[in-house]
């Protein structure tokens, strides 16, 4: 193999002449294969090195004595096809061919003509690159040159792939695998690659990914580093639908930057597309949309009509997931009509396919309908049984929509006998549990909601301990809760409360640290990760007066943190998992042997439009129905949130602001509290709440009699009923390692007030004020501190996505998957800022900053539902450290503050805002 530092000094022709003399006996064409045979393998292999050598390899083909036109075309159109420009690519082809022409070399042509079939076919050109192909295969079969036809039988079978014709890419790629089978090497594995590439549309997944795997490691045996992550990256595609998912996203993010340092951008930007499809099905669609954007911008740049219509019908499926379906119409339209012009029928079904979910959810079932038959055909045609399977799937949801439920159930019962994924098992044993629901057919709608939840919980152990394995459980939950349902029209009360309790321990898990292997991070990681950090903390703005601690979410800072997170998942490579089912907390025993007496156990459900609680104690288990459906509880906790925030912002000062406050109050407490028929005896009431339940003041809900529900009952609140078995003793607080955070801010000036008073209380703790309380001090801490942590500062929640919820730090700001590495050893983790239990509007209203604390390891939260008042907050935090540390009792001491409060202002909207998650 020439390298480029052998030929590139070699600027005359007396030059060239003497290398050629000196390695090649003299022979010209000799030097011009090697020259093009060393140039192929770079393009396989770096594409900074191949532009590197291109220069000097066509300086030297120029020099030469002769006439080498052709050769030079050729090279100079093969890295213009690699790099994306393919028009470019196909001028200097065709003008290599009339070169190649006016020697009569037959040979070149048809070689030349093979580079052309592939540009053609990048630019969407299907008929001419078939008959380029054709032609070539004509010569070399009539010429007997075997090696040669099973090139082009190759290509040809990527273009009947690319136009979705699978059985026709599989005639070709058995053809030329008969002839290169001898062989072996890495002929053998461009087409197994290709063949593994129709395997993985046609749902063969163990056949696919063993030729993957296998193409793969023979690439990179030969130097060939592109081609090789180019079969990962495949491979990695094959992992998600298996349902491996956090191996999946590793080995993606690996080869994302691989692409970068080999020069292949359109690799690069491919791999962003593909990323989003797969953070549409784990639920984090606001990175979905922002990688479809950036590998967007790419294709439109280099001309690429089919991936750019990729980009949009990805960003439409993310959007219709966030609930704008205005804007998911949009996108499928822009995508629609860029595949029409591409011809492209598979994606067109595609479009189809999502049209069809979309008119399902705005209620337009007859277009539901038509879209759903005309992508079913499409695929069929395709033999495609992948989309086959989701087309039909769309089809049962329409159907189910319509009325038409024995004619669903019959589909479904009928896929279950096909090849299936595991997340397409999931959702047709879901809809086949509410087909047979609505039946009232109970008895089999629970087997098939536990067939669902068995997929769910085998994809779940395919995802690391992290926030999207949060975010991907939510939207599974409603399975879990329609098996309650099922289980409570049964009459099996006590059943349907276990079940309900190991849906929130499946969904509230925490991140168990000493479960995480790390191994050595990269530099360079650590590196950006530091860059996008103090990239941050130049756009970091907080508000120069006024009392509310918030700052809201800046639109320049969201790109810089989409690329903070996906370098944040690069470094979570870095662990290995060891954990097995048992130790992901999961309860599979009735929790009500944990309670103790005198204690009751509140866990309100959402089923459908009904709401309901299950009351348990030690030895009793009934469910309640509430007089009010989940569209009234959803709007009365939205008013009282409105009122509740304006009056914080109003100092609780506006006329009868308070009347109107305690309306609201009343009216949940009526509507969720008083149908219990609580004992009053049983002092200790423990709230089991996620979701909007979370978010209810539970202190402050008041009777008719005008007591709040904090003077008649001992409250808790938990959102994982895990943590009734693992409760624990009181523990003297001032005996451990405690820390304080105080982010001093002009708009703040009672941080500095609330931080002496807590130093003068706790002398022997760890204060960081100023430059010191930073983001890494702050991590530093959280795996150390055993005592509490208390963070005093501007918070933000993301509403569009909660993953980006922040505390601003002094160097910028601290968010949710700061927390994965370090875990939490302490016992109280106080967040002294505004809206820091509150959650965004989307992913199912429950992952909060609160959230994020408790499931990385803090046995209790001290947060706050809504904004706080400053001066308020400091007297709250003042009066339960003060208390805390003469009592050691963590809710005592927090029932001591909101009493505190509540003399300070009676308003609830200004002493009832902070909750405590643990017990």
């Amino acid at each position: 193999m020439i390298t480029s530092e052998q030929i590139l000094n070699l600027t005359s022709r007396q030059a060239v002449q003497s290398f050629i003399e000196q390695h090649y006996q003299n022979d010209s064409d000799a030097f011009v294969d090697e020259i093009n045979k060393s140039f192929n393998q770079l393009l396989h292999g770096n594409l900074v090195e191949a532009e590197s050598f291109l220069a000097p390899a066509v300086r030297c083909l120029s020099l030469l004595t002769g006439d080498y036109k052709g050769a030079i075309l050729r090279l100079q159109a093969r890295y213009a096809h690699w790099t994306g420009n393919h028009k470019k690519a196909e001028g200097k082809y065709k003008q290599a061919i009339d070169a190649f022409r006016k020697k009569r070399n037959q040979d070149e042509v048809a070689a030349t003509r093979l580079g052309l079939l592939d540009v053609y076919m990048y630019r969407g050109n299907y008929p001419d690159a078939l008959a380029t192909g054709r032609a070539a295969l004509k010569f070399f079969e009539k010429s007997g040159k075997k090696a040669a036809a099973a090139r082009v039988m190759t290509n040809i079978g990527n273009v009947y792939h690319r136009m979705d014709k699978n059985k026709l890419a599989l005639r070709y790629y058995d053809s030329a695998r008969e002839y290169f089978l001898s062989g072996g090497g890495v002929p053998l594995a461009i087409v197994d690659y290709n063949r593994a590439n129709v395997f993985a549309n046609l749902n063969i997944l163990d056949e696919a990914e063993t030729l993957y795997a296998s193409a793969a490691k023979i690439y990179r045996d030969n130097g060939l580093e592109l081609i090789a992550c180019k079969s990962e990256y495949s491979l990695a595609y094959l992992y998600f639908l298996a349902g491996k998912f956090s191996e999946s996203l590793d080995i993606f993010d690996k080869v994302f930057d691989a692409f970068h340092e080999l020069g292949d951008e359109k690799a690069a930007a491919t791999t962003h597309l593909d990323l989003s499809e797969i953070n549409i099905e784990l639920n984090q669609f606001g990175t979905a949309i922002m990688q479809g954007q950036q590998a967007s911008e790419v294709f439109k740049k280099l001309g690429y009509t089919y991936e750019e219509a990729k980009a949009e019908f990805f960003a439409a499926g993310a959007s219709r997931r966030l609930g704008d379906l205005e804007q998911s119409e949009l996108h499928l339209k822009r995508s629609e009509r860029l595949f029409k012009r591409e011809k492209n029928q598979f994606w067109q079904g595609m479009v189809g396919l999502e049209k069809t979910r979309l008119y399902t959810e705005t209620g337009s079932i007859s277009r539901a309908d038509k879209e759903s038959r005309l992508a079913r055909k499409l695929f069929v045609a395709n033999k495609d049984r992948r989309r086959r399977i989701d087309a039909d799937i769309a089809r049962m949801g329409v159907l189910m929509r319509s009325g038409k439920v024995a004619a669903a159930t019959k589909l479904g019962e009928q896929l279950l006998d096909d090849s299936c994924t595991l997340n397409q098992r999931h959702e047709i044993n879901h809809l086949l549990g509410e087909s047979y629901f609505v039946r009232k057919e109970f008895a089999h709608a629970l087997e098939h909601y536990k067939k669902a939840i068995t997929s769910i919980e085998t994809m779940l152990d395919g995802l690391m301990q992290d926030e999207v394995r949060f975010f991907f459980a939510l939207d599974k939950y409603d399975t879990y809760v329609k098996s309650v349902a099922c289980l409570l029209e049964m009459d099996k009360t006590d059943s349907a409360f276990l079940q309900h309790s190991q849906a929130l321990a499946v969904l509230n898990q925490r991140i168990v640290p000493d479960a995480l292997l790390k191994k050595e991070i990269p530099a360079h990681l650590l590196n950006t990760r530091n860059e996008l950090r103090a990239s941050l903390r130049k756009l970091q703005k907080t508000p120069a007066s006024g009392e509310r601690r918030h700052v809201t979410v800046e639109e320049e800072l969201r790109k810089i943190e989409y690329n903070l997170w996906s370098n944040e998942r690069k470094i979570r490579a870095a662990y290995q998992r060891q954990q097995s089912r048992e130790a992901t907390g999961a309860i599979t025993a009735d929790v009500r042997k944990y309670l103790k007496p005198g204690e009751q156990l509140i866990n309100f459900i959402q089923m459908d439009n009904r709401i309901g609680a299950f009351v348990a104690t030690e030895h009793s288990m009934r469910f309640v129905p509430c007089p009010l459906s989940e569209e009234d509880f959803r709007q009365s906790l939205h008013r009282l949130h409105y009122v509740l925030e304006r009056d914080v912002y109003g100092g609780g000062r506006a006329p009868k602001s308070k009347d109107i406050v305690m309306y609201y109050l009343s009216e949940l407490y009526e509507s969720l509290i008083r149908p219990l028929g609580l004992d009053s005896e049983k002092k200790n009431l423990i709230f089991l709440v996620d979701g909007q339940f979370a978010q209810i003041p539970f202190n402050a809900l008041i009777d008719d009699q005008g007591e709040y529900l904090k003077n008649r009952h001992l409250i808790r609140v938990i959102v994982n009923p895990q943590d009734l078995k693992d409760r624990g003793e009181n523990i003297r607080i001032e005996a451990k390692a405690n820390a304080i955070f105080a982010v001093t801010d002009v708009g703040l000036p009672m941080i500095d007030k609330e931080r002496d008073i807590l130093v003068g209380l706790f002398p022997k703790a760890d204060v960081f004020t100023g430059e010191s309380a930073a983001s890494l001090a702050l991590k530093d801490s959280l795996g150390t501190v055993d005592g509490f942590i208390h963070i005093a500062s501007h918070a933000s929640r993301a509403s569009e996505n909660p993953l980006f919820s922040r505390i601003l730090m002094h160097d910028g700001p601290f968010y949710p998957f700061d927390l994965f590495d370090s875990g939490i050893k302490a016992e109280l983790v106080s967040l002294s800022g505004c809206q820091t239990a509150a959650p965004g509007i989307y992913y199912g209203n429950a992952f909060s900053l609160a959230k994020a604390f408790y499931q990385a390891g803090a046995r209790y939260v001290l947060a706050s539902l809504w904004s706080v008042s400053d001066k308020i907050s400091m007297a709250f935090m003042a009066e339960f450290y003060r208390h805390l540390k003469s009592a050691d009792d963590i809710p005592e001491a927090f029932n001591r503050a909101l009493g505190k409060t509540e003399g300070i202002n009676e308003n609830p909207a200004l002493w009832s805002p902070f909750i405590l998650i643990g017990i």
